[in-house]
């Protein structure tokens, strides 16, 4: 199969880099868990443009975690068989710094495309992709009827969406590996059928 992944949220977790940004730009002391704009209304618009650019701009990148078991489920699907690409809005000067981790991690950074900040990533996943996973809702919704597979990664952004047929939530990459296994099944049986 043909397979998307979001890059951020769903392969990266940028929260703690994040997190020690802004105690850094804001004095703040909590360990809160959630940073957007919209959620915390200690940032400017300003504010939140500079941290955006320094997680996802600067080499702060290469300090990023992985989500837990993403690097591992993608070696799987790449030896199953499976074309993977790893799908972004990141901004064209973070791009060197995303492949630079991919490499860092193993991972193959030819597969990596961005569509840049504000971009709409269903230019690049209309080309006949069988099954894509994102962190947003709202991605996933402008792709219904484009792809035949579409999950939401459960983050903690996203936890209060409502997904609706055919976007399907997936808790983790466990669930995720299983409901991509399915998908295949589905897609074989369809070619030989």
């Amino acid at each position: 199969m043909k397979i998307g992944l979001d890059f951020g949220g769903v392969i990266t977790d940028v929260r703690a880099v994040r997190l020690r940004l802004m105690k850094q730009m804001l004095g703040v002391r909590e360990s809160a868990h959630v940073l957007e704009l919209s959620l915390d209304p200690r940032l400017s618009l300003d504010e939140y443009q500079k941290l955006q650019h320094l997680v996802y701009g600067t080499s702060e990148f290469l300090n990023v975690s992985a989500v837990p078991n993403a690097l591992r489920s993608l070696k799987q699907l790449k030896q199953q068989g499976h074309t993977v690409w790893l799908v972004s809005n990141m901004q064209v000067t973070g791009v060197q710094f995303a492949k630079q981790w991919l490499t860092d991690h193993e991972i193959d950074s030819t597969s990596f495309v961005s569509v840049g900040v504000g971009g709409d990533k269903k230019m690049v996943l209309q080309h006949e992709f069988d099954l894509y996973v994102d962190a947003r809702s709202e991605v996933l919704a402008s792709l219904v009827g484009t792809i035949p597979h579409l999950f939401l990664f459960d983050t903690v952004y996203n936890r209060d969406d409502r997904v609706e047929v055919p976007i399907v939530r997936a808790e983790g990459w466990g669930e995720l590996m299983k409901r991509i296994e399915y998908a295949a099944s589905l897609n074989a049986a369809s070619a030989t059928g």
